[in-house]
């Protein structure tokens, strides 16, 4: 569904100074699978999402959604950021609506669809709640459904449950399993938990510091639906102890993911 071939990214400062922050990035993504990318802090994992959605221009190479190269944002995309983002002055249905009001559709084919996506992530009967109304947990689960909200074909979500305690983020986690196993949407996923990213996935992509690379793509071939139980299982522990020896070195020393 996904082609990106040997994508890279520099930016350039208002000195004139380069930055290489992505280096020939090869990799392909099918369609309805679950890919978490994670690696050391500040390697591009974000913007490397940022140049899939169209945001973000590559500099060379291309990136290819169902064989059309990406020129520019897409509206067939559902972004969710780890802060929920919320609009303070909409209400709760207001906000996920937002994206049906940029694109200019009817509110009335939407409408529906947004009741169901709220009472599916248990927020029904909080539909004209404002957002300081809702704890985190709840703020989030509000912008998944904004994400959701106009049948994106991709879903991509950039650290979502970073902000996060701990019961809260493995409840989200869970959460979002159940969701994608109900719409299996195609997802792009970026964490610095490698925990999470095994528990979710079906691939993990393993990125080097910068200017970053792809180290190594780790098929996670656990059973769905997945529980929290198979996090004490020892393949579990298998995978999670390949990625971290994967993550790039720095000074001889592993640089991991928080965890």
């Amino acid at each position: 569904m996904i082609r990106i071939e040997n994508a890279s990214k520099i930016y350039e400062s208002r000195d004139g100074d380069k930055v290489h922050a992505l280096t020939d990035i090869n990799l392909d993504i099918g369609e309805n699978e679950f890919v978490s990318v994670v690696g050391p802090s500040g390697c591009g994992k974000s913007t490397l999402l940022k140049m899939i959605v169209g945001l973000l221009p590559i500099t060379s190479g291309r990136i290819l959604f169902h064989g059309e190269p990406v020129r520019g944002p897409r509206t067939d995309v559902g972004m969710v950021f780890q802060e929920p983002i919320l609009l303070p002055w909409r209400t709760v249905k207001q906000n996920v609506m937002f994206p049906v009001e940029i694109l200019r559709r009817s509110d009335r084919d939407y409408s529906a669809e947004a009741d169901r996506l709220l009472k599916t992530v248990g927020l029904g009967g909080f539909e004209r709640r404002m957002p300081y109304e809702l704890s985190g947990g709840m703020q989030q689960r509000a912008a998944i459904c904004r994400a959701l909200i106009h049948d994106p074909a991709v879903l991509v979500m950039d650290e979502p449950f970073g902000a996060l305690d701990a019961m809260t983020r493995e409840d989200m986690g869970a959460e979002l399993l159940r969701i994608w196993q109900q719409y299996r949407k195609t997802v792009v996923f970026v964490t610095h938990s490698i925990r999470e990213a095994v528990w979710l996935s079906d691939r993990v992509v393993v990125m080097t510091a910068r200017p970053a690379k792809i180290a190594d793509v780790v098929t996670i071939e656990l059973p769905r639906p997945r529980t929290t139980k198979m996090q004490f299982l020892p393949a579990f522990g298998s995978y999670v102890e390949k990625i971290s020896a994967t993550i790039a070195r720095r000074d001889g020393e592993v640089v991991l993911c928080q965890d």
